[in-house]
């Protein structure tokens, strides 16, 4: 009786892992393969960065919108969310250029 009790909570545990979505992973996003010019790229292609998600990639465009390009990739922490750590993470794959 134990052993069937026990193997009823296994499955049932596994049914909750498995209806949680991804089978129990995580799901990572793949790095950009080309450099993410921030100056030009909308918040799809932001997206891409590491850690980047939908709020910060909205930031991003905002913070452009209102203050013009940026002049050095450094300049994208001024942008709130964005300091050291995570300028680490994105630095080896964003570039800046002018868009005028």
């Amino acid at each position: 009786m134990k052993a069937i009790i026990s193997i009823l909570v296994v499955l049932s545990l596994v049914t909750v892992a498995h209806s949680a979505g991804n089978n129990g992973f995580t799901v990572k996003k793949s790095l950009p393969t080309e450099l993410v010019n921030i100056n030009l790229a909308d918040t799809t292609a932001l997206m891409t960065l590491p850690g980047i998600g939908s709020v910060l990639a909205n930031r991003i465009v905002d913070y452009r919108s209102l203050n013009g390009d940026f002049e050095t990739i450094e300049d994208i922490m001024n942008v709130s969310g964005i300091k050291e750590a995570k300028f680490a993470k994105i630095a080896p794959y964003i570039t800046v250029s002018k868009t005028k």
